[in-house]
């Protein structure tokens, strides 16, 4: 039982590890066509929690 676990470990592992790595390699990284960026103008506090309320305590706000 042990041995029969332990080369199915052994087959498996580089199995995983080595996929993604040839998987990026051939993907092509493409960049986005438009950028929307969005102006808070008039943003309180009222509005900024709720908005941290919404995303559960994440903003992206720089």
């Amino acid at each position: 039982m042990k041995i029969r676990f332990f080369s199915t470990l052994l087959v498996t592992i580089p199995f995983l590890t080595l996929c993604p790595s040839f998987a990026q390699k051939n993907a092509k990284s493409k960049h986005p066509k438009n950028v929307i960026l969005l102006i808070g103008d008039g943003m309180g506090a009222a509005q900024i929690y709720a908005g941290l309320t919404a995303n559960k305590g994440s903003l992206n706000l720089e």
